[in-house]
């Protein structure tokens, strides 16, 4: 039902059942019921439509990868001036999604096995992408070349970071 239909039919049930009510066809107190029936179905439906559409939206928004596609599903805590790292093998054309969220400020840098060993020297690297400082970021790169690659994790704070990460391969390239 449309708003402005729901809230006539309020209106108007509260008007006959008040009408009934005063010329004494039926008691006030069964005029009360009534009245407040006619007002408690519409809004009652209306919130019920509501929630239904916030559900549908819900399911409309959340784009899950297929199982097969989930390179990684979990959940890691990299302490103050830690760092953690993931290792792929991908090929050129390959699209790495996922999101990643912290509890605390995170670095992450996606590197070429190359850049790895320098990073890993504590040398300066050069990184194929990159997002520091954040707690939530969304991850949607394709891979220029075929080889080994690395997805870095650091964490400069002073505070753990509990950090959830999905990385999958975008079956759409």
């Amino acid at each position: 039902m449309y708003p402005r239909t729901m809230i006539f039919i309020a209106i108007f049930g509260v008007l006959v059942s008040l009408l009934l009510g005063f010329f004494s066809i039926i008691s006030f107190e069964v005029a009360t019921i009534l009245i407040a029936i006619f007002i408690g179905i519409p809004s009652l439906i209306t919130q019920v439509k509501i929630k239904t559409e916030e559900k549908d939206t819900e399911h409309k928004l959340e784009v899950k990868p297929k199982e097969r596609d989930i390179l990684r599903e979990e959940t890691i805590r990299v302490s103050p001036n830690d760092e953690f790292y993931y290792i792929f093998e991908l090929k050129r054309g390959d699209t790495l999604k996922g999101e990643i969220s912290s509890t605390s400020h995170i670095d992450i840098y996606f590197v070429s096995n190359t850049n790895f060993r320098k990073w890993e020297k504590d040398r300066t690297f050069e990184y194929e992408y990159c997002n520091e400082s954040v707690l939530r970021t969304k991850i949607d790169y394709e891979v220029p070349k075929r080889g080994t690659w690395y997805l870095l994790i650091e964490n400069n704070g002073r505070k753990t970071a509990i950090t959830k990460v999905l990385l999958y391969l975008s079956q759409f390239n």
